[in-house]
């Protein structure tokens, strides 16, 4: 009888990860592990491992193949660990991508949808961009679950600062002290404001999540919407989950919300096989897009390690499982090539 491969689950903490307990039905094994229960002189794991009814602490061998559930942007892990496995067998090698770097690599490369323009926070540049007509987002270079953003408008010879909501947090006349305490490291970027197309007093993004399964290729797994509280200029301040033909079908009757959609999908697809040829080995990450009012998409965010739980308030069972178990085929595929 042939052997099951041994799928990695890399993550930071030594704890069950019950959403990928489906390893059962891909006749595969799972061993959840970190990088600090590696013993690298006898090649063992020791980790979680999941018999199908619990997980068992246990010592296993190296795995076949990794799927990095880290939230890092450090593969020195990841390189000693295709040392011994093998190259090619650890994917989402980097998941806390530089906004940055994401920006410049796909800048040059996309087409059919808008890209906010977008620069390192330094006095130079903030003195170019700050007449943007609809303002700049001043935001942290690494993603930060949208803590940190900020919205600066000028208005009436006064600068306006904005902190998740529509209300100000700050009217000045002058702000060069903050811009220069912002800008003293690289770690913040300026970029363009785009307004996006409201739903009433709510505004919406569209994100796909986009994954390789078991024949290796990229496809959107799923995708969803996320309708924002009344009154601020960020979707991570989110009132409800809904699916994205839901919010095209608010926004405006004269769009159509699967060829839309596919044109999103079309685009994800681009930005996958774009930022693998420059990051290493992807297979699970998220693209956002927000609309205009003028109903141009923008892409304003790619996410290395994609939240998946809030896809639960969709209420499509087969839906999370699908997302959840991608991934697993995936890993199979490289452990058995």
């Amino acid at each position: 009888m042939k052997k099951k491969p041994l799928i990695g689950l890399l993550s930071e903490l030594l704890l069950p990860i019950p959403a990928y307990e489906l390893a059962s039905d891909l006749n595969i094994d799972l061993v959840v592990f970190t990088p600090y229960s590696i013993n690298w002189s006898l090649q063992k794991i020791h980790g979680l491992f999941w018999d199908g009814e619990h997980w068992i602490k246990t010592t296993t061998r190296f795995p076949d193949a990794v799927y990095n559930r880290r939230y890092t942007s450090s593969e020195t892990v990841i390189n000693r660990l295709e040392q011994y496995i093998g190259k090619n067998k650890v994917f989402n090698r980097i998941t806390k991508l530089d906004k940055w770097k994401t920006h410049r690599i796909l800048s040059a490369s996309l087409i059919n949808v808008g890209i906010p323009n977008t620069q390192i926070l330094t006095k130079n540049s903030f003195n170019k961009m700050i007449s943007h007509p609809n303002g700049v987002i001043l935001k942290p270079r690494i993603g930060s679950f949208g803590e940190g953003v900020f919205l600066l408008q000028q208005k009436d010879k006064h600068y306006h600062l904005f902190e998740g909501s529509n209300q100000p947090i700050v009217i000045a006349e002058n702000i060069d002290k903050l811009i220069a305490t912002m800008a003293a490291k690289p770690d913040y970027l300026i970029q363009g404001f785009i307004p996006p197309a409201p739903i009433g007093e709510r505004i919406f993004d569209i994100r796909l999540i986009m994954q390789k399964g078991a024949d290796g290729n990229w496809n959107a797994s799923a995708s969803l919407s996320r309708l924002s509280l009344k009154n601020v200029f960020i979707t991570n301040l989110c009132r409800r989950i809904q699916s994205v033909q839901e919010s095209l079908a608010l926004l405006s009757d004269s769009i159509n919300p699967e060829e839309f959609l596919l044109n999103l999908e079309t685009v994800s697809l681009k930005v996958c096989s774009t930022l693998e040829k420059r990051l290493g080995l992807l297979g699970d990450i998220s693209v956002d897009f927000i609309i205009d009012n003028g109903y141009k998409p923008w892409l304003i965010e790619v996410n290395g390690k994609p939240e998946k739980a809030n896809l639960i308030e969709l209420l499509e069972p087969e839906l999370m499982e699908k997302v959840y178990s991608r991934p697993l085929e995936y890993a199979k595929m490289l452990a058995e090539k």
